[in-house]
């Protein structure tokens, strides 16, 4: 029994340096010996990109050395699910995974040598594997779900941001990007650029903001007002170019608020529409729902 008791034990703890010591390759961002190149990265379709870019069939086995070699790989319409594995690229350098079904960003974390990264048209959310690859000069990142860009703001060394339709509302981590000198920000929520608009060196275009506010109830025979509806603009101190240039249901414009003094008509929305040249436009949409008046105040208020 003791000798049984003991071969458990030590079947225990040999199981537990192995798992220790894989934790510890893993870590390291490094393989140690061979791997099949299928083992390494577990979607088989990047699988096959990365077994092409070295002459190799996904079942071969690769070292450490030959990933070292990889520095650009063109990934596109893929359809790739994980990039699992890319951590051990540690020379990458340029990448394109344009249109696919990406998710996870941590394999690219850390990534040291990484420039240039193409992450448009993916299931991309949340950004903070990417907050520090400083390295980083061009990124990116159309057509996802991204709400929240502030992981990006260590980023000082971004030339080119592309962050076209998602669902951005600020943009304030672009101000620490002092080489940015391209911005796109077209089709998301955006109410304040002056992060960017301060910058005349830099290019930019946020066209077509739509902001939608959470609903409210108001009293149809009440006024209603927007509490600062301002979009900042290239200078606090020129509130003029940032009066909405529309305003439905008859609202009033009193900077920096807007009053709708009469909503009998019931609508459905109060907008405001707002432009900064042709490089920004935003419009602003607050659903309405409405309180049920009882007859007896309706009277009282048409006596009145």
């Amino acid at each position: 029994m003791k000798i049984k008791g003991l071969f458990l034990i030590g079947l225990a703890l040999s199981c537990f340096f192995l798992f220790s010591m894989l934790q510890v390759a893993h870590a390291s961002g490094e393989i140690k010996g061979e791997k099949s190149i299928n083992e390494i990265f577990e979607d088989g379709n990047l699988a096959l990109i990365i077994a092409g870019k070295l002459n190799k069939s996904i079942v071969d086995d690769v070292t450490q050395a030959e990933l070292n070699t990889i520095i650009q790989f063109d990934a596109e319409y893929c359809d790739i699910k994980s990039i699992s594995g890319v951590e051990f690229l540690k020379n990458l350098a340029s990448v394109n995974l344009n249109s696919n079904k990406i998710v996870d960003l941590s394999p690219l974390k850390d990534l040291k040598e990484l420039k240039v990264l193409n992450l448009n048209n993916n299931i991309i959310k949340q950004l903070k594997p990417l907050s520090n690859i400083r390295t980083l000069r061009v990124l990116e990142l159309n057509e996802n779900i991204i709400s929240d860009v502030d992981s990006l703001k260590n980023l000082s060394e971004l030339r080119i941001l592309l962050m076209n339709s998602n669902k951005i509302v600020d943009i304030s981590c672009v101000g620490n990007m002092q080489k940015l000198f391209v911005l796109e920000a077209d089709n998301n929520s955006i109410t304040n650029m002056q992060p960017i608009m301060k910058r005349k060196e830099a290019t930019y275009s946020a066209q077509n903001q739509i902001l939608y506010k959470q609903p409210v109830t108001v009293n149809p025979n009440n006024s209603f007002q927007m509490l600062n509806p301002v979009v900042v603009g290239a200078s606090e101190r020129n509130p003029e170019n940032l009066a909405p240039k529309e305003i439905s249901a008859g609202g009033q414009y009193d900077f920096p608020d807007i009053t709708w003094k009469n909503l009998a008509s019931k609508p459905e929305t109060i907008e405001c529409s707002y432009s900064h040249g042709d490089r920004y436009t935003l419009k602003i949409i607050q659903p309405l729902n409405y309180k049920s008046v009882a007859k007896s105040n309706i009277k009282k208020q048409t006596k009145k």
